[in-house]
Formats: structure tokens, C-alpha cells, sequence
């Protein structure tokens, strides 16, 4: 199985166990649907549900319990993400603000891939901050799992950090076998902590947490 990543589509705690997820058949799975195809009507749907004209978006669709289609919407003065179904029903993941990020950091991309293996997909996201005067240039992964109508965030690995005074790593990923699939290609100086060693590593969800398969 591999991932759909997808980049800009339209211009313009508590205790306890937690709540148990719905778990799709997976021997049936239908095809996980094309964004593309559909996000004329989900931004007029979008449009209309939120009065907002100037409204620009980015999905990934996936297998959410049902197809349907993560997505990313901004407006002026306005950021929310949630999931919508394919058939125009009910929304699988309620939106709910993103909030302003800081001007040196943005979401790359998004990918859609069942990581855990119960029939429904997590949410993928790539995001990178620049280097400033405090911190060190970082790409890193970030994991969304559906559990109910919220979309509950994992903190995932890094794939890049990059310290002008001490060293830096870079990596590559894609998704293949219900995993995150990083492969660490270039090193140089010494590598910060939070670099991954060089080679390849497959990552999954146990536990509700992001850990190495081996």
C-alpha cells in the first residue's frame, strides 16, 4: 500500500484506555478517492457552509471508516482542517481551527495511509521550519488519527535538521505496507540529536504512539 501526497490542489489527556476506533473491512476497502476529481465541489460546498468567497484548500482523500477527503481550508483570517465524507454526507472529522503558525514554519504536504492496521487511515503531514536566530532548520512529520469526529495529533520523526554550527541530516519518505518508510541519505559534521541514523526506517502506530518497526 502506498500513500497519495499531496501539495497545494487549488490556488486562489486524560486516563484510561482510549476510546476503540471503528475498524473497516479490509478485505473490501474500496479505492481510497482522487481529491483532484472532487475539490471543485468541496470548496463551492465549503464556500457556502462558511460564507466565505476568497477560500483556498488542500486535501488528501482516504479511507476515514468511509472514503472521503482530508482537508485544509484557508481564508482570510480563517484556518480549519477536518474531514469531509465522498458522498457529501455528514462530516467524518468535525474542523476545527488550525491557528496561525509562526512565519518560519508551514505544512508541506499530506498523505492519507492506514499506519495501524485497523482498516482506517491516518492523516500525514509534512512540516518544515526555517532556520532563525533560536532554532535550526527542521523537517519533521506530524501523524492525525481519526478517534470518534476528532482528529487526535502524533508527534512522527524527523527527516531533516540542519545546525550551521554543528551538522545536518536529510532524508527522504514515502508510505508502503501500512508504514512511513524514511530513508536517511546524507549526513554531514555531527548530526544533530534529533537526526535519525543513516539507512532506512519503517514506522508504525502502537500504543497510540509513532515507534520504529523493527
Amino acid at each position: 500500500m502506498r500513500c497519495l501526497v499531496v501539495g497545494i490542489a487549488l490556488a486562489a489527556c486524560g486516563h484510561g484506555p482510549p476510546p476503540k476506533r471503528p475498524v473497516a473491512n479490509r478485505a473490501h476497502a474500496p479505492a481510497r478517492p482522487v481529491c483532484e476529481r472532487h475539490l471543485a465541489d468541496i470548496a463551492k460546498q465549503l464556500r457556502t457552509r462558511w460564507s466565505i468567497d476568497d477560500l483556498h484548500l488542500r486535501c488528501a482523500g482516504g479511507n476515514f471508516g468511509a472514503p472521503g477527503f482530508f482537508v485544509e481550508a484557508r481564508g482570510r483570517g480563517f484556518h480549519k482542517s477536518g474531514i469531509v465524507a465522498a458522498n457529501g454526507g455528514r462530516d467524518l472529522a468535525d474542523f476545527t481551527d488550525v491557528g496561525d503558525l509562526p512565519s518560519t514554519t508551514q505544512i508541506v504536504e499530506y498523505a492519507a495511509a492506514d499506519l495501524d492496521n485497523d482498516g482506517v487511515d491516518e492523516v500525514i503531514e509534512t512540516w518544515r521550519r526555517s532556520a532563525h536566530a533560536i532554532d535550526a532548520a527542521t523537517n519533521w512529520l506530524v501523524v492525525r488519527r481519526l478517534v470518534g469526529h476528532a482528529l487526535r495529533r502524533i508527534r512522527g520523526p524527523h527527516l531533516g535538521v540542519s545546525h550551521p554550527e554543528l551538522g545536518a541530516c536529510s532524508a527522504s519518505w514515502h508510505c508502503e505496507e501500512g508504514a512511513i518508510v524514511i530513508t536517511v541519505d546524507a549526513q554531514h559534521g555531527i548530526p544533530p540529536s534529533d537526526c535519525l541514523p543513516r539507512g532506512t526506517h519503517r514506522f508504525v502506530i502502537r500504543h497510540n504512539a509513532i515507534v520504529e518497526r523493527r
